[in-house]
């Protein structure tokens, strides 16, 4: 999946918190200009949507591989306790910040490419 459709999922999971006006306001300013500093944007707005718990597990993602990882393996990772951990994980996936891979029975959960960018930009 490319990164329009995922800056589309993003600008979505955001009307969850905000209102829709003002996702669209705000990605609308014209300092934007280039389309990398639209997903910047995009991309900073729903890192500050989601809870801390979910910020400190998408925050070790960069950690486990392009390939992704399993439950315990990021629980391992982030640090979080389990309740914490399953709800973070819940509210990202909810939010398109992280994707589901593998099978249901070996399930693994990665980062797209922009949002590793993202995330190793912020560092």
């Amino acid at each position: 999946m490319g990164g329009n459709p995922l800056a589309l999922k993003l600008v979505v999971g955001m009307t969850a918190r905000f209102p829709l006006p003002q996702v669209l306001s705000d990605l609308g300013r014209p300092q934007l200009g280039q389309v990398e500093a639209m997903y910047v944007r995009i991309f900073a707005a729903a890192w500050e949507a989601v809870s801390q718990s979910a910020r400190v597990l998408l925050g070790g993602m960069p950690l486990v591989g392009e390939h992704g990882g399993n439950a315990a393996h990021l629980l391992a990772v982030s640090g979080l306790g389990e309740a914490e951990f399953w709800a973070a994980l819940n509210e990202l996936l909810g939010r398109s910040l992280l994707e589901m891979r593998g099978t249901a029975s070996e399930r693994r959960y990665g980062l797209h490419a922009l949002t590793r960018s993202f995330l190793l930009s912020q560092r």
